[in-house]
């Protein structure tokens, strides 16, 4: 899809395993570096249905945070611990 995933492959099947049989109303995920797996996150959701993702991170790159935010699926802003407590009262299945 473009954009750099820090992460073993085995590790990216398992986690695709995951949101499948969890089909989870939002994915947090910390620490987005490149925003790869952001991405990926958010073509599954495509894919199932059902779900958002939003990104995480201290300092987020203009041109990650770029690419991030084109995808249709996908939600990126600085975020602190407010706002996640805040917005798992939005959703049901949260899987972070």
């Amino acid at each position: 899809m473009g954009r750099s995933i820090i992460q073993l492959p085995a590790n990216m099947f398992r986690i695709q395993e995951v949101i499948y049989q969890v089909k989870p109303d939002m994915i947090i995920e910390t620490g987005v570096a490149h925003g790869g797996s952001l991405i990926y996150y958010a073509g599954l959701c495509k894919l199932i249905g059902k779900g958002r993702v939003v990104g995480v991170d201290i300092e987020i790159e203009p041109h990650n945070r770029k690419a991030i935010e084109s995808h249709t699926r996908s939600i990126s802003q600085f975020s602190d611990s407010w706002l996640i407590y805040r917005s798992s009262r939005w959703f049901c299945k949260i899987l972070i």
